[in-house]
């Protein structure tokens, strides 16, 4: 044989496992590359959300504070640290006074209440320079210039501390701030005393010092005093209010002494007997005891007893008789 065959070509084994696809081109255009361009309105709309954001921030930084340690409140409970004649709540000594204003500063309102209820369970003034007890006044309600609660007066051991301790809370509710060490920290001070001769400080502390329950005795006198002033004030209130409805209504005798005149009311004498009413004839002409006239005249000239051509007639057409 001139030419020999080839033996036909192999075939390459084909396998059982699926081929894996390729994934497609992906169309999406770059998101940076695609992002249309903002315009003027949409800039100044981001601008403002990010110094909202920025500003929300800053008062998280400033505003909200982390609550108030345990420590803290055992160490403003127990002040003042060392207590002397020469120091009082109207003049505390300069280290408490520091103290107090430093912790303070960190207080939030709520936590400055919880304060005066952690003093006031240890038997305290709820005014943190004050060492003196709180008072234990009875019953619900006292009447002090007013009606106020016992709960609320009791907090204090008198009305004097009372408006130490409020002037404090209402810096606190009302923050200032000013900055301290690049810091922005609330400023809070003492409420200026007006310092009285030694002598009524003395007695004003006498009258404060005085928390214990009283007598009964006692506690009836000063109720039937402070009864009695209120009846007083009462008085004097409608007084006032007498006075200005007189100046509504114009009255000049308020502002003169004249101008009154006596009115003596008396009764009026008759000379005479009095006379029963007499029945005439003609009574059962009157209505309610008034006789009419209507239509008497007519009466009479058909009769012949008056004269027709009279005065009285009103008829403004002549009469022609036959």
């Amino acid at each position: 044989m001139s030419a020999e065959t080839q033996p036909p070509a192999k075939s390459k084994p084909k396998g059982i496992l699926k081929k894996p696809t390729a994934a497609p081109p992906s169309t999406e255009p770059d998101a940076a590359s695609a992002a249309p361009p903002l315009t003027r309105t949409e800039q100044l709309a981001r601008q403002e959300a990010l110094a909202r954001v920025r500003l929300f921030q800053q008062l998280r930084d400033t505003e909200l504070k982390p609550p108030v340690s345990l420590e803290t409140f055992e160490l403003l409970s127990q002040l003042p640290r060392a207590p002397s004649p020469q120091h009082s709540a109207s003049r505390p000594s300069a280290g408490d006074s520091a103290l107090l204003l430093a912790e303070l500063a960190r207080f939030q309102p709520s936590e400055y209440l919880d304060l005066v209820e952690e003093r006031n369970c240890l038997g305290k003034c709820g005014y943190a320079l004050c060492g003196r007890p709180r008072r234990n006044h009875p019953g619900e309600f006292k009447l002090a210039a007013g009606v106020a609660r016992t709960a609320d007066l009791n907090k204090w051991c008198s009305d004097a501390c009372a408006l130490r301790a409020l002037y404090l809370k209402v810096q606190l509710d009302n923050p200032s701030y000013e900055r301290v060490d690049g810091k922005m920290a609330v400023k809070l001070e003492l409420r200026e005393e007006k310092h009285r001769p030694q002598a009524a400080a003395a007695a004003q502390a006498t009258k404060s010092a005085a928390a214990v329950p009283r007598g009964e005795e006692q506690d009836r006198k000063q109720l039937a005093q402070e009864m009695a002033q209120l009846q007083r004030d009462k008085t004097r209130q409608v007084k006032r209010d007498a006075s200005a409805l007189a100046v509504e209504r114009g009255d000049a005798c308020l502002f003169a002494g004249g101008g009154k005149v006596e009115v003596t009311i008396r009764e009026k004498t008759t000379d005479g007997a009095a006379q029963p009413p007499s029945q005439e004839d003609d009574s059962h002409l009157m209505v309610e005891g008034h006789k009419t006239t209507f239509g008497t005249d007519k009466k009479l000239g058909e009769n012949g007893d008056s004269d027709h051509d009279s005065d009285s007639d009103d008829d403004p057409f002549p009469t022609i008789r036959l």
